[in-house]
């Protein structure tokens, strides 16, 4: 009989991970990748190589690829890697597996890979900004009304640095003030709101 307690098995075992950080995405988008490789097994994996190829052609590789992991790690041990990519090119892609190959104290040769999976990439973001102009019952002469637009970004991106303006036809009879504005800023599924004085000096019909 023996005191002693029996010694764990000398089997590492890496569980191997690959992950973006958003599953789709727009044409010039950086997009960020994590690599993680956990021990999970009972002995420790040596001389681990990550086999992260080939690099994808719809991504240019801006930062931090090839990945580099740890080249040992102990049971119960983890190690991550982070690269950076930007999107070049629309559609549907199929991102490969992720191979690790590493050993036992003992020399002998494993691997484990992540599993693969879907992205899709959508076309470059862009702004559409959509104009609504509210209807203006007809004015009596010399009174004044409100005329109410809403600009609107109906698009995938922010429209920056917007400049609204306005004419009237004909252009004397019909005094508009506040219809030429600017906005910095309308971001995608936003609105910018406003309303514009008019008042009538002259019998007549207009166009804004």
């Amino acid at each position: 009989a023996s005191d002693r307690p029996a010694a764990m098995p000398d089997k590492p075992e890496l569980l191997v991970q690959k992950s973006f950080d958003r599953n789709e995405m727009h044409v010039g988008d950086e997009v960020k990748v994590t690599i993680t490789i956990k021990n999970t097994g009972t002995g420790t994996a040596n001389d681990i190589d990550v086999q992260d190829i080939p690099p994808l052609p719809e991504f240019t590789y801006i930062a931090g690829y090839p990945p580099k992991i740890k080249e040992t790690l102990d049971s119960g041990q983890s190690d991550s890697a982070v690269y950076i990519l930007n999107v070049a090119r629309e559609g549907s892609v199929q991102i490969p597996a992720v191979v690790v190959s590493y050993a036992d104290s003992k020399k002998n040769s494993k691997s484990n890979s992540s599993e693969p999976f879907s992205i899709i990439i959508r076309p470059k973001s862009k702004a559409d900004l959509v104009i609504n102009v509210e209807d203006t019952p007809p004015l009596v002469l010399d009174e004044e009304g409100l005329l109410n637009i809403s600009i609107s970004n109906q698009g995938s991106a922010s429209a920056t640095r917007i400049e609204a303006t306005g004419e009237v036809s004909p252009s004397d009879g019909l005094e508009i003030m506040g219809l030429d504005k600017s906005f910095f800023e309308i971001p995608p599924g936003d609105a910018a709101n406003f309303s514009a004085s008019i008042s009538g000096h002259k019998r007549g019909i207009y166009t804004i």
